[in-house]
């Protein structure tokens, strides 16, 4: 065992420690308390069922332990949820309308099967 493949886990201990809540509907699945927390005050609580749900419908995609996740708001008000591994290459996204729109940008990472806010800024 190298030491150079838990070298990428490292930045993610904290998460592993954090507050995490069960989704009531997709079984092993959790997201952080900054999670909740964002997503009820940006009004896109949609996000974590979403994520979740396509976790559950095409598992050959999502085998990557590390899932960078990003909500964009188009100019036209559409939103785009795009996914990418830990090499940068995006394996998912999907476009748009949604009632629920945030006002900015948001970015979440899924480690190990725990969704959490990416940078947390103040969202509000």
């Amino acid at each position: 065992m190298t030491i150079q493949k838990h070298i990428a886990e490292i930045p993610y201990l904290p998460l592993i420690f954090s507050q995490n809540y069960a989704h009531r509907l997709y079984k092993g699945y959790q997201y952080t308390d900054d999670m909740r927390e964002t997503v009820h005050e940006t009004g896109c609580a949609w996000v974590i069922d979403r994520i979740f749900a396509v976790q559950t419908e095409d598992s050959r995609d999502f085998e990557h332990k590390i899932q960078h996740w990003d909500i964009k708001t188009m100019f036209d008000g559409s939103v785009m949820l795009s996914c990418s591994n830990e090499k940068g290459k995006v394996v998912y996204y999907e476009h748009g309308f949604m009632d629920q729109t945030p006002d900015q940008d948001l970015s979440f990472v899924l480690f190990r099967n725990i969704l959490h806010v990416k940078n947390k800024k103040d969202y509000s």
